[in-house]
């Protein structure tokens, strides 16, 4: 069976992602894959066009770097069940995106769609948090530095777009961006819980990972929601600004 593994931060060879290639005077090793109706050949990566890292961005496009993905802020409420929270969280560092692999990929270009799937071996998500709420019939609040970290997270995408025609040119444009987050692990952590009680800290953050899948099932869909906004514009930094006959070759 064939598999794409194509990492974000590295150009890798078609020997590595073990995919059927093509090598023409015109363009670069290619790799094909179905769609509903047409089969369509997908350039390795945006890397393979631009030649950028990246790791580092795509200044040309405005596209931020990946190590660390840098977010301003997002809120977190979950106001029902036996998780009730709301978490504030300014000055985000996303860590761990660049080691993402694409683990399958099917484009559905006729009607603007693409799918795919992704693993990260570990993200990280460090920020400022304020936290106010209750989990099961215990109480919580703090301020301080937050770390969720998700372990072999697989990621579910579903991108959803319309055509843009500008100066006879199509453009890509992301309307809709859904994610679905699967990790086999969530480890939580909080600093300067019940305004610096290291005691109750502690039994917390022990408590919360005791039932991490729990609490992180309860907010998982409020996490989704914030970050699937996050992942559409770094997206649409590319789609809005580059032709889809330059991302995407008919076959």
């Amino acid at each position: 069976m064939r598999r794409s593994l194509m990492r974000l931060c590295k150009l890798p060879t078609a020997e590595e992602l073990h995919l059927s290639t093509a090598r023409t005077s015109k363009h670069p090793v290619i790799a094909t894959y179905p769609t509903t109706s047409v089969t369509y050949t997908l350039i390795l990566s945006l890397l393979q066009v631009f030649r950028y890292n990246w790791c580092s961005g795509i200044p040309a496009l405005a596209v931020p770097p990946l190590e660390p993905l840098l977010v301003a802020a997002i809120n977190i409420h979950s106001g029902a069940g036996p998780v009730v929270l709301s978490q504030n969280y300014r000055h985000i560092q996303l860590h761990g995106l660049a080691s993402t692999i694409l683990t399958t990929y099917k484009a559905d270009l006729p009607h603007y769609r693409l799918i795919t799937n992704s693993m990260t071996p570990k993200m990280e998500f460090i920020a400022d948090y304020v936290m106010k709420g209750r989990i099961l019939v215990l109480p919580i609040q703090g301020k301080g530095i937050a770390n969720v970290t998700m372990v072999n997270l697989v990621v579910k995408h579903d991108l959803i777009g319309e055509p843009v025609v500008r100066n006879g040119q199509t453009y890509m444009h992301i309307r809709e961006y859904k994610v679905k987050f699967l990790p086999k692990r969530v480890y939580l952590h909080f600093t300067n819980l019940f305004n610096g009680d290291k005691r109750l800290g502690d039994q917390m953050n022990l408590f919360l990972n005791e039932n991490s899948e729990l609490v992180f099932n309860e907010l998982k869909e409020s996490y989704e929601k914030s970050l699937s906004s996050v992942f559409k514009n770094v997206t649409n930094t590319i789609f809005d600004k580059v032709p889809m006959n330059k991302i995407f070759i008919e076959d």
